[in-house]
């Protein structure tokens, strides 16, 4: 618009600049409408989230998030007796995306990301694929992972890590 304006300043006779600011009064009552609406989007809001869950009861199948930062930690995650891998998805959309797991724990991990880096345990570029725990835990190697990992990231960096 204001490019318009300008262009429309410097030529002679009447070239649309009515029209032009027309345009432009009613844009920016668009714009302060827009700007004092609140925003609400549910599980895709905007703005960096964490989540720590405390067992693997309180691992979510999903995670979301839309714009901003996203970081999962499941460090604290008691794997020593589980009767099945914990299952979860993570769906970004534009931000960085870090996961940390138990040390102890083997990891199936998949991601799909766009536009970033992605690192998995110190590996750079690797995507997915089965890693085993640190650890003497009878469970530590056995080819059953503890924690089965898909992470679906648009924009930004992707590192998965041990906690």
């Amino acid at each position: 618009m204001g490019l318009g304006l300008i262009a429309a300043s410097r030529s002679r006779g009447r070239t649309g600049r009515g029209g032009l600011i027309a345009l432009g009064v009613v844009l920016s009552f668009a714009l302060i409408a827009a700007a004092n609406e609140p925003w609400r989007g549910g599980d895709h809001d905007m703005g960096d989230r964490v989540y720590r869950p405390g067992s693997a009861d309180a691992v979510q199948p999903e995670y979301h998030g839309g714009i901003g930062d996203m970081e999962l930690d499941l460090s604290v995650v008691g794997v020593s007796d589980l009767h099945g891998p914990v299952q979860t998805h993570v769906d970004a959309g534009v931000g960085d995306v870090t996961v940390l797991v138990p040390r102890d724990a083997d990891v199936r991990v998949t991601i799909d990301s766009g536009i970033g880096s992605v690192a998995v345990f110190g590996e750079e570029g690797r995507s997915d694929g089965y890693f085993e725990g640190q650890g003497s835990g009878s469970w530590v190697g056995d080819d059953e992972p503890e924690i089965v990992l898909n992470v679906n990231a648009g924009i930004g960096d992707v590192e998965v890590s041990r906690g």
